[in-house]
């Protein structure tokens, strides 16, 4: 790795440690600069400007959440109910140990609304529709062993299922403890009921 490409990066997981503490909107390039100990000059060297190192810090952190459900989804045994579960509940673990992370993507969804959009590359897109792509081949293992009966069209299905799980694991991140306050539940095992409502949906009833 060359210097620049280390400047970089420290920048990136500094921008990361700022954005998670006083949000996008309320953080500078100079406070960025400063943690990462450099100068407000040296950022600009490497980023435009603070949406498009708020992009950058997007983009790491789907290449890393891509490596890892591409991971599962390559170590997964069993019939396709079976991997369903298990991958679902892979993701809504790795949501919830990267709560911090998370409250940053919902922020940004939220930053960038369709009031301020921000324009979505070929590549950036994408990136965003892995876990479409091995949810809908994991139904299709389902059908084929007979253990996933399908009731409605699959990519409607498909596209639901990830945005819906997407987007309240998002909400957990930025509100959660509203959430559960509201409630009166923990709002962590509403993802979990979710994820069942979706599995006993799916799965094929013995008659």
């Amino acid at each position: 790795m060359t210097v620049k490409e280390r400047t970089r990066k420290e920048f990136l997981n500094k921008a990361r440690q700022v954005f998670a503490d006083k949000g996008i909107a309320e953080a500078t390039m100079d406070e960025i600069a400063l943690a990462g100990g450099k100068t407000r000059r040296t950022i600009y060297r490497h980023f435009t400007n603070k949406e498009d190192l708020a992009y950058e810090v997007l983009m790491a952190f789907f290449d890393d959440w891509n490596d890892y459900i591409t991971s599962v989804y390559n170590g997964l045994e069993g019939s396709g109910i079976k991997k369903l579960e298990v991958f679902l509940y892979k993701m809504k673990n790795y949501m919830e140990d990267r709560m911090s992370i998370m409250a940053f993507v919902a922020e940004y969804d939220i930053y960038f609304s369709d009031k301020r959009p921000q324009k979505v590359s070929d590549d950036t897109r994408s990136k965003f529709m892995v876990s479409d792509v091995l949810i809908e081949k994991i139904i299709l293992e389902g059908i084929k062993d007979g253990s996933i009966e399908l009731k409605k069209d699959l990519k409607m299905l498909v596209s639901t299922m990830a945005s819906v799980l997407w987007g309240f694991g998002q909400r957990i991140a930025y509100k959660g403890e509203s959430i559960s306050q509201e409630l009166g539940l923990d709002s962590r095992d509403i993802l979990s009921c979710q994820i069942d409502m979706y599995l006993d949906y799916l799965r094929v009833r013995l008659k």
